[in-house]
């Protein structure tokens, strides 16, 4: 890697994890957004975007990398993150709980 794009890399791991963390009290899809305009602007690739969201999560959504490994994607990340904090499927699951609670 050259020394450039090594530094670049440096400098927006700083930055992100200074500025991008979801910990799942949030709206996962406003952070989302966000996550992927820097992305776009740092131009980083899926690897990056990967390591990025990664070191971003911190709380119940940092538990999230327990359930991943090595060879996770990103789009994996953001699947299993809106299973577990986007709205989709809400609707459902509050109705189960609803259910199981009687």
């Amino acid at each position: 890697m050259k020394p450039a794009k090594a530094a670049a890399r440096a400098a927006s791991a700083k930055f992100v994890g200074n500025n991008l963390k979801y910990d799942g009290t949030t709206c996962l899809e406003t952070f989302l957004a966000r996550f992927n305009r820097y992305a776009k602007y740092l131009e980083w690739d899926e690897r990056d975007k990967f390591y990025h969201l990664s070191i971003g999560l911190h709380g119940d959504a940092g538990q999230l990398l327990w359930d991943t490994n090595d060879e996770s994607t990103y789009q994996g990340m953001v699947k299993l993150l809106r299973t577990r904090f986007g709205s989709v499927g809400q609707k459902e699951r509050f109705r189960a709980e609803l259910q199981n609670r009687r």
